[in-house]
């Protein structure tokens, strides 16, 4: 097993590596115990439920995502302060409206989604869905070059809006409630959904 730490700016990380059975899990399990003794929180994101008998015995919350029964993540009806979290919002919706692409996002992608952001939210407020902004897209991209851009962006939106397949994720009131020191976000019944995992 290989274990490396570093730190960048104000944002420290570790990373292990090494092949099953060599003990990562619980090098992790301790680390995050020892931290969390220490009045920090700590947060998992697993695919393997390797960590969910340790967080509901350190009395930590579990949440396991699963398509039959999903969680609606719609951050929208969190929004304090569109000023400061369309910072958050415009890359979350871009990384969407672009999955299964690599090629990196343009300035007037990030333009036109803050803009539909905007629109939506001042009309609609905390009741704004990925719907919303995918419905804008298509009407109000007026100008020629917005309309080659918003066109394919709203397309890629289409299974996380209303009617596809992805949508009780994403539409409706937020349902995800995160109010523990230790948090696992369970993912092994999505790991067969790449589009859903990087959204």
């Amino acid at each position: 097993m290989c274990i490396e730490c570093c730190e960048n700016g104000n944002s420290p990380h570790v990373s292990s590596a090494g092949v099953s059975g060599s003990g990562k899990t619980s090098l992790m399990k301790y680390i995050i115990k020892s931290y969390l003794s220490g009045g920090a929180k700590g947060w998992i994101i697993d695919i393997g439920r390797s960590y969910e008998n340790f967080v509901h015995t350190n009395g930590g919350q579990f949440i396991d995502f699963r398509k039959n029964t999903p969680i609606c993540i719609n951050p929208f009806s969190l929004i304090k302060n569109i000023d400061i979290d369309i910072r958050f919002l415009v890359p979350w919706l871009a990384s969407i409206a672009k999955s299964g692409s690599h090629e990196a996002h343009t300035s007037l992608e990030y333009a036109l989604l803050e803009k539909a952001i905007r629109s939506c939210y001042a009309e609609h407020r905390e009741l704004t869905t990925i719907t919303h902004i995918q419905k804008y897209l298509i009407r109000e991209a007026s100008e020629c070059c917005e309309k080659e851009v918003a066109t394919p962006m709203s397309k890629k939106m289409m299974p996380f809006c209303q009617g596809g397949i992805y949508a009780d994720f994403f539409n409706g009131p937020n349902t995800l409630s995160i109010n523990a020191n230790l948090v696992a976000i369970e993912l092994e019944d999505l790991k067969n959904e790449p589009e859903l995992l990087q959204a």
